[in-house]
């Protein structure tokens, strides 16, 4: 069996998550050897991109998501994730 990590990883948060759990899992997954991480957040309609150097960013609805280095050409429309309410 191969264990590879992928590079990007994406987490729906919901209400039932705790932030001591995400926390513990973006460091496992980094701990893995993944390289970019983005936590979509419905019900704020935002995405959190964590770097494996540590650096996040915060992104609302109107921002654009971009896969940079790890999906080349990839770029979205952070409101376009979510549901029309």
């Amino acid at each position: 069996m191969v264990n590879v990590a992928p590079d990007l990883v994406i987490e729906a948060i919901s209400r039932n998550d705790k932030g001591e759990e995400m926390e513990g899992k973006v460091q496992e997954y980094f701990d893995a050897g993944v390289r970019l991480i983005w936590l979509l957040y419905p019900k704020t309609r935002t995405v959190h991109v964590i770097h494996a150097d540590g650096r996040a960013l915060r992104l609302t609805a109107n921002a654009t998501l971009s896969g940079e280095a790890v999906v080349p050409g990839f770029a979205v429309l952070v409101g376009d994730l979510f549901q029309r309410e």
